[in-house]
This record gives C-alpha cells, sequence and structure tokens, in this order.
C-alpha cells in the first residue's frame, strides 16, 4: 500500500498557486485520468516539483485520495498516477469545478483534437490568449 500525500477531495474554483509554487490542472473530461498521468510525466521529464493537483472530477480525486486503489486495472493506474504525484512533490490533489478549468479543458481538447504533443513555456498558445487574461 503507497501512502499517500493526497488530501481529500473538494471542488473549488480555479486560482493560481502561492508564489513560488507550481500547480498541476488536468482536464479528465477529456481522457479520464490519463491527462493527469501525463501531465505528471511530463513534470518528472522536467524535473519539476508540483506542490498541487487540480482535477475536473471529484471521483478522480477520491479515486487518487484511497489509500488502497481498487483492484484490476484501474488500480494498478491509480497506483501508478499515486508514485507519480509522489516523486513530483505533489502532497494535495484537489477537485476543481469544470467552469474553473476552462484553460486546462482547452489545451486537452487542442491537444486531442490535434492529435500531437504541445509544449508552452512561458507563453499562452495564440488559439487560447482571450483565456489566459
Amino acid at each position: 500500500m503507497l501512502p499517500s500525500p493526497l488530501s481529500l477531495p473538494q471542488t473549488i474554483s480555479w486560482s493560481p498557486p502561492p508564489s513560488g509554487l507550481l500547480k498541476l490542472n488536468s482536464d479528465v473530461s477529456v481522457r479520464k485520468s490519463c491527462d493527469v498521468r501525463e501531465g505528471l510525466l511530463l513534470a518528472k521529464k522536467l524535473c519539476l516539483s508540483v506542490a498541487f493537483a487540480e482535477v475536473d472530477a471529484t471521483s478522480v480525486v477520491a479515486d487518487l485520495n484511497l489509500l488502497q486503489p481498487s483492484l484490476g486495472v484501474a488500480g494498478l493506474i491509480i497506483s501508478d498516477i499515486q508514485a507519480l504525484c509522489l516523486e513530483v512533490g505533489i502532497h494535495k490533489c484537489l477537485a476543481v469545478a469544470i467552469s474553473g478549468n476552462s484553460l486546462a479543458h482547452n489545451l486537452a481538447s487542442l491537444a486531442v483534437s490535434s492529435g500531437s504533443d504541445f509544449l508552452w513555456q512561458d507563453v499562452c498558445p495564440s488559439v487560447l490568449l482571450s483565456l489566459c487574461d
């Protein structure tokens, strides 16, 4: 059993992380927990320390907060995501309202519809400029 660094699920509005900290926002309505895992893998690859994770599905947050995930393939995926959370330093996972996660949703939709991976660092993609203000 993996000790979970994640808190109980909460539904909140999006807000920026405290100064000097990074937060992973993931839109699971596009591709269930795959988007959370992909975000964590990117953070690990870039050697980023991430303090928080916000997901737009309370059921996924509840699964991530379980000390002992369910059996089967779903349980293995959740265990993998929990381990990645520990590796990048996430100590809190919260559920954010879908309306408060529109930028993550639009980015995920863009990536899925294009079939390509994108990485924007320190800039907002031109197709999403109106949402970045």
